[in-house]
């Protein structure tokens, strides 16, 4: 985890979680987050898993207050598997969705500010990039680590392969998603809580 610098519901319901961290965080389409229920993903038998809303980019800007991640957990959702983020709101301002970017991009995948390459499991690669979003706490003294969970999480089966932390700086924290190929996904928030999922069929 670089500390360097900032330093560094969608309906989550019918999402069951299977891997977790230790701790307790939306499409282009350029859609605006989705805050409404959605539909379970499905898939008829022999057929592909039908993910609601699904494209293959997506972006959405946020607010200006800085938030804070929390926690990373990998579950399913149907037939698909869901990554949810939840955050934390360290300012009196009204809680809000975070901005972010999401779409598949070529290894090799690169580091938050040293710009190391980093090695992730799978054929497709998925970029997340929240911002305004820190995983420490400079405005508090000591600072906070308010993201201490693994920065790799491998989830027994499914489509994501592993999905691993590239890293905060400056604001902007990325994770990358493994798939074993490339798939449509679909982004929700919410804003109380404060999450964002990432779907994948």
């Amino acid at each position: 985890m670089l500390l360097a610098a900032a330093c560094n519901n969608d309906d989550t319901s019918s999402v069951s979680t299977t891997t977790t961290t230790r701790r307790s965080t939306t499409t282009t389409s350029t859609a605006s987050p989705s805050t409404s229920t959605e539909t379970t993903p499905t898939a008829a038998p022999g057929r592909p898993c039908v993910v609601p809303g699904a494209s293959d980019a997506a972006q959405h800007r946020g607010g200006d207050t800085l938030l804070l991640l929390d926690d990373v957990s990998v579950g399913t959702a149907g037939c698909a598997t869901a990554i949810t983020f939840t955050f934390l709101n360290p300012s009196t301002d009204p809680p809000t969705a975070p901005g972010y970017s999401i779409g598949y991009e070529p290894a090799p995948l690169r580091s938050e500010g040293a710009g190391n390459e980093v090695s992730v499991a799978g054929s497709a690669y998925l970029v997340l990039r929240l911002s305004p979003v820190a995983t420490v706490n400079l405005s508090v003294d000591p600072f906070v680590i308010t993201y201490d969970g693994p920065n790799s999480l491998v989830p027994d089966t499914g489509p994501v392969k592993e999905v691993r932390s590239l890293g905060s700086f400056e604001a902007q924290t990325t994770w990358a998603i493994g798939v074993d190929e490339r798939r449509p996904f679909a982004v929700a928030a919410t804003s109380d809580p404060m999450r964002l999922v990432v779907t994948i069929g």
